[in-house]
């Protein structure tokens, strides 16, 4: 707050971005925001009931006040993953398109407002950095789009017996783990995570201890897309989880 006020009673003309910076990261400090596993389709907290603060390095108070994982509760989302990827995995191709096209649409309306001030306030980014995420991010997912049609198998002679082919077909591997990094919580989050899903493996994600939230958002994204209808164990493809040693 009294950063704020000095730098109020200079020129503005002589700030630029300096002084925008400083107020969007106080209104996002001023009502910290949360940050949850998310395992089995739903938000959760920790099976010990542990949290960690996550501190705006500009204002030194709490941004995101975060559920810090135990190990059961990772063992919980490994499991949960690898449970149901064989029902991601056989969803046409058509419908992953479609996902990762109505995310990108999200991410870019719905949620970019939200993106900008939370990447704000966990890692002290300028509000036009927290635009480039949005729009990183919008085009991961539609590359993701484009990956999920282009999935396709080939054929060729076999060297081995006169006459035959071998038949090549791709395949998930099953459960992929990422983690997202802090410097662009959102950007590299939405690369960790498409093309895997894309190519019909389920994630279990970890975010960076710096910005749990920004990487929560892209979780709510998805599950906000997903076709519940279609798949009920498509609701569960991805398990998110965080945490910070002392």
């Amino acid at each position: 707050m009294q950063r704020l006020t000095l730098y109020a009673s200079e020129n503005i003309s002589q700030l630029g971005s300096r002084t925008f910076l400083l107020t969007t990261i106080l209104r996002v400090s001023m009502s910290p925001t949360t940050a949850n596993l998310w395992i089995g389709g739903i938000p959760r907290p920790s099976s010990s009931g542990k949290t960690f603060d996550v501190i705006n390095s500009v204002t030194q108070e709490v941004a995101t006040r975060a559920t810090a994982a135990s190990s059961q509760d990772v063992i919980d989302a490994i499991e949960t993953a690898d449970k149901v990827q064989p029902s991601w995995e056989a969803v046409p191709w058509r419908v992953k398109r479609d996902i990762f096209i109505k995310a990108a649409e999200l991410v870019k309306t719905k949620y970019a407002q939200r993106i900008i001030e939370t990447v704000s306030g966990e890692i002290a980014a300028l509000p036009n950095w927290g635009a480039i995420e949005v729009a990183a991010a919008t085009s991961y997912f539609l590359e993701a789009s484009a990956h999920a049609t282009q999935l396709t198998g080939q054929t060729q002679p076999t060297g081995r017996v006169p006459g035959g082919t071998v038949l090549i077909e791709r395949r998930p591997f099953g459960t992929i783990f990422s983690i997202a990094p802090f410097n662009s919580p959102v950007t590299l989050t939405a690369r960790a995570i498409a093309t895997p899903l894309a190519c019909g493996n389920a994630v279990v994600l970890k975010s960076s201890e710096l910005s749990p939230r920004s990487t929560e958002i892209l979780v709510e994204v998805m599950y906000e897309v997903r076709p519940c209808g279609f798949v009920v164990d498509m609701c569960w493809i991805m398990t998110m989880i965080q945490g910070r040693t002392a």
